[in-house]
């Protein structure tokens, strides 16, 4: 099964046009030094953690606000009544709306019309009780929620103006950067966060020793392979969701098994390579500390 990556399908259409015009951009804060940081330390793995991210140490006030809305969907028994109900009261333009959605539709395809790779090791103990919540959560589901999404002309113009990319090409730089760091700061919505992260690493604005105190900078390439996952992270962290009952936890542990009771922290800690990890977690830290 391929390694997540729950962008909408409205993202798959526009973020490919923002692709192109990424490569064929220079870099747009041309007045900018490049970011260079003395190698006090090799960044070190920390622990497995015991813990979830929804604790006060770990986010602080970022979370406090986040919509009940979203929270809701993200940790509902029956997916399908809430994402009626989220339907009810977002516009149907909304990219929130389309995230979740999309969360939904791709979660819920694992166990609904699960893969052939799916199938060889749906026997695992440490996935089948995650499948079970899974088949559980989604038995509601019509084959129409798993469809892909077919978006509207509307919508994907509405999906534009969220890109901090797109808004520095059609407003200003300034516009763009503004963006990508609200996003960053107060989004829930992890296709955002993720285009926010990787627009400021373009630009050479990342502010990489803040989010790496006193030790050596990772590699562009690294800190490119963990904004995925740490975009994740944090949406489910200001949603109040990275717990075992969480979407992004049933999901992460119905593909590659967990011990019973694991969070997305835990998680993400068994699947991942441990220096892919540790930025991840430390992009997070930053960014909900905001």
């Amino acid at each position: 099964m391929t390694r997540r990556r729950r962008l909408l399908s409205i993202a798959a259409i526009t973020l490919g046009t923002t692709l192109l015009l990424r490569s064929l951009w220079p870099v747009l804060w041309q007045s900018e030094p490049s970011m260079s940081i003395a190698p006090a330390a090799p960044l070190a793995v920390s622990p497995e953690p015991t813990g979830t991210p929804t604790s006060q140490a770990w986010h602080g006030a970022a979370w406090r606000g986040a919509d009940p809305l979203v929270q809701s969907l993200r940790r509902a028994s029956d997916l399908r009544g809430a994402l009626e109900s989220a339907r009810r009261q977002l516009a149907p333009d909304s990219p929130i709306l389309h995230s979740l959605t999309e969360e939904t539709r791709v979660a819920c395809s694992i166990v609904r019309r699960p893969d052939a790779s799916a199938r060889r090791v749906e026997g695992d103990p440490n996935r089948r009780v995650w499948i079970d919540q899974l088949l559980r959560r989604c038995a509601g589901l019509l084959d129409t929620d798993l469809a892909p999404p077919m978006p509207s002309v509307q919508a994907l113009d509405q999906w534009n103006r969220e890109l901090p990319l797109m808004a520095a090409l059609r407003i200003s730089l300034q516009a763009g950067d503004d963006l990508a760091w609200w996003h960053i700061a107060n989004s829930a919505d992890p296709p955002l966060i993720a285009e926010s992260l990787r627009f400021l690493l373009d630009q050479q604005r990342l502010p990489l020793s803040e989010i790496f105190p006193g030790l050596a900078a990772p590699a562009r390439a690294d800190v490119e392979a963990a904004l995925i996952y740490a975009a994740d992270w944090i949406g489910c962290a200001r949603s109040d969701s990275c717990a075992a009952d969480g979407l992004w936890t049933l999901y992460t542990c119905a593909q590659f098994g967990c011990p019973t009771g694991s969070d997305l922290p835990r998680a993400y800690y068994r699947i991942l390579p441990a220096h892919q990890y540790e930025v991840a977690r430390r992009l997070v830290l930053w960014a909900t500390r905001r």
